[in-house]
């Protein structure tokens, strides 16, 4: 995962990443615990932070 962070270097890869995420957690059945973890390394957008917020963290 590190390798594939340092390679987002435009905003438009970096909203398809959190989309990415955000249908991955949901289908890989990611603990709530590691939820905190991904939003503080992988999400930088303002929006794609609420998404992942409202759909899983604050459940």
């Amino acid at each position: 995962m590190k390798r594939i962070l340092k390679l987002i270097d435009d905003m438009d890869f970096q909203v398809f990443i959190e989309a990415d995420f955000l249908v991955n957690i949901f289908e890989d059945n990611v603990k709530k615990e590691e939820l905190h973890t991904i939003r503080n390394k992988c999400f930088k957008t303002e929006i794609g932070t609420k998404y992942l917020e409202n759909i899983y963290i604050n459940v």
